[in-house]
């Protein structure tokens, strides 16, 4: 009984700390029906897109100004998720622009880039399916916000 205080506490942290992920309000949304058998969490009403890159398939996920993402899908030369990411970081390391990575998980990262003093954030994450290998990344027009990433990244995990 003593310790009964505790539990409103943890409560209003368990709280806050579920209002300060933007992923925590996105949806839940399938891209089958765009010829990939993979779904991501986005926000509300976001438009989807298609493109086709030849033996590379290409879909784009956007809503207003601050959740942008790219996925490529093709066919898995690599099943091994760690290696795979190993891949996608030394592209983005030899990149011009490349500064540091700020986070690093088992299937991706995020990181940043300096373009001539200007600060930038982005991320990738893989996963297979099957047969299929995808790369998420952020979109690739427009500016955002570290925790902006942030959230892009949790909502394709």
């Amino acid at each position: 009984m003593k310790y009964l205080y505790l539990v409103p506490i943890f409560l209003l942290l368990l709280i806050s700390a579920c209002k300060n992920d933007p992923a925590s309000a996105y949806e839940e949304l399938d891209l089958l029906s765009y010829g990939m058998a993979i779904s991501v969490k986005a926000p509300p009403g976001a438009e989807v897109g298609k493109d086709d890159l030849g033996f590379v398939q290409g879909i784009w996920v956007k809503s207003d100004t601050s959740y942008y993402i790219q996925i490529y899908g093709s066919t898995a030369t690599i099943t091994d998720i760690e290696k795979l990411k190993q891949e996608r970081m030394a592209e983005v390391k030899a990149g011009r622009y490349f500064s540091k990575i700020l986070e690093e998980e088992a299937d991706g990262f995020i990181f940043e880039k300096d373009i001539d003093g200007a600060i930038r954030y982005d991320f990738r994450r893989v996963k297979v399916v099957g047969d299929k290998e995808f790369t998420f990344q952020k979109g690739l027009t427009g500016n955002f916000s570290e925790g902006e990433v942030r959230g892009m990244y949790a909502a394709v995990k």
